[in-house]
């Protein structure tokens, strides 16, 4: 009878102690929103000698991600649809008609946004879905395991403390290299900077969300040149903002804008593609500022 009772105490000290960390964790201190307003310009090119009948442009828009960020409107200057994923993905599908040759067409493109200036609680149900390996993160390789396991004891603030050191910074590279690349080279543009934080991050058991987009400072235009990957990852069971390549950990907030949640089943018609698609060669898109 006592052994039953102290294994009832205990597992009563157990749930309340649960409690109080979600407690603590809702607790947190949760400033408001950051109000921002995107303004880009794309400039769709025939860049063929015939006439272009039926082709279709698809283009990443600003992501809807609930707390983190949220999608409040979206000004198009043409006839567009819109279509979403599981993941939180905008995605603008703009069908072009009759594109004559050498012709261009501007699509303006307009979009207001609330974003989190705070970490912001972690989805329990999406967790496990956070964990696995994926292309471009090999959290099953030895190298990466051994080296999440000597940075095991610092976690989070660890592995961006020694990605930073270990990497050296690369132009930007088209093909995606993937963490065991960045593990074993040192080298790299964002998108092996955040990869190998996040496969270092799943190898610890750590969750972690890749994204793409823009880090914006108030109300501004956006240019291709700015196009930047980082990733969220969990931390005191919040999604806790982090650029690697910046060396920055939960801070920034209200400045980095998603445009793409990387994930390997998501999209299917931009699957390869980072921020637009023509399935046409003829075709040929570029983005700038207004």
């Amino acid at each position: 009878m006592r052994r039953t009772v102290l294994i009832s105490f205990a597992f009563g000290l157990s749930v309340l102690g649960f409690i109080a960390v979600r407690m603590l964790l809702d607790a947190t201190p949760s400033g408001p929103p950051v109000e921002r307003t995107l303004r880009y310009v794309l400039t769709i090119s025939n860049e063929s000698g015939e006439a272009i009948r039926g082709a279709n442009v698809h283009m990443f828009a600003p992501a809807d991600l609930g707390e983190l960020q949220s999608l409040e409107a979206l000004d198009v200057s043409v006839p567009h649809e819109i279509e979403r994923d599981a993941l939180g993905n905008t995605v603008l599908r703009l069908p072009l008609g009759i594109l004559a040759p050498w012709a261009s067409r501007v699509v303006r493109v307009e979009a207001r946004l609330r974003l989190a200036s705070t970490a912001k609680p972690l989805d329990w149900g999406t967790r496990a879905l956070m964990l696995g390996e994926a292309p471009s993160l090999e959290v099953s390789d030895p190298g990466i395991k051994a080296r999440a396991l000597a940075l095991e004891k610092g976690g989070l603030e660890a592995i961006v403390d020694w990605v930073a050191g270990h990497m050296n910074p690369e132009p930007y590279v088209v093909r995606d290299l993937g963490a065991r690349h960045a593990l074993a080279n040192g080298r790299g543009d964002c998108t092996e900077y955040m990869y190998l934080t996040a496969a270092l991050a799943r190898a610890m058991g750590i969750p972690t969300r890749q994204v793409a987009g823009f880090v914006v400072a108030g109300d501004r235009s956006v240019v291709a040149e700015g196009y930047h990957n980082w990733l969220y990852a969990e931390r005191r069971g919040r999604w806790t903002l982090v650029d690697p390549l910046a060396n920055r950990l939960d801070e920034g907030y209200g400045e980095y804008v998603v445009f793409r949640v990387l994930d390997a089943a998501a999209g299917a018609n931009l699957s390869t593609s980072q921020r637009f698609l023509s399935h046409d060669p003829r075709i040929a898109v570029r983005l700038s500022g207004v």
